[in-house]
């Protein structure tokens, strides 16, 4: 059966259902994927969802990404640094349409977090899959508090100790 774009939403849309109810109860979200989307660039939104270093025109997969990113104060953090390297890009099969698809969302009050995030091709990853899909990596650095359980502290009971006899 063949793969329509149509169908591809509608499971992107059951997909998104699925995951707000798996993530409504955790502190630290990071969402990575290839979403077949393009987000474009940070005039184009006026929010926290995309830094200052996206790629292109966003399109309107690209838009329902940052809506959702936008609803559940999530940060695309592929777009927040520049990167020494052109950022690796999906190429289509004529080799003239060219976008970037692979994305690490997280969520905002940790942005600060994110040190780098790109994906690699397949010759760094050392796969030989044939596939269009690239290894996504994003480095974080994380300051979190020990939350130690206190003992309850075991007294002992002097009145039992005293010899009645």
């Amino acid at each position: 059966m063949p793969y329509s774009y149509k169908f591809r939403i509608k499971e992107q849309n059951e997909g998104t259902t699925e995951l707000d109810l798996a993530i409504a109860a955790l502190d630290y979200i990071i969402v990575a994927g290839d979403f077949s989307a393009r987000v474009g660039r940070k005039d184009q939104t006026p929010s926290k969802v995309l830094g200052n270093f996206g790629l292109g025109q966003g399109c309107e997969t690209g838009d329902r990404l940052v809506n959702y990113a936008l609803m559940n104060q999530l940060t695309v953090s592929n777009t927040l640094s520049a990167q020494a390297k052109p950022p690796i890009i999906w190429y289509s099969s004529n080799g003239t349409t060219k976008s970037k698809v692979e994305y690490v969302l997280i969520l905002q009050q940790w942005r600060s977090s994110v040190q780098d995030s790109r994906s690699y091709k397949e010759a760094a990853t050392g796969l030989k899959s044939g596939s269009d899909h690239k290894l996504i990596v994003a480095k974080i650095f994380l300051c979190l508090a020990v939350h130690r359980k206190n003992k309850a502290k075991h007294r002992i009971e002097s009145s039992k100790l005293l010899d009645e006899n």
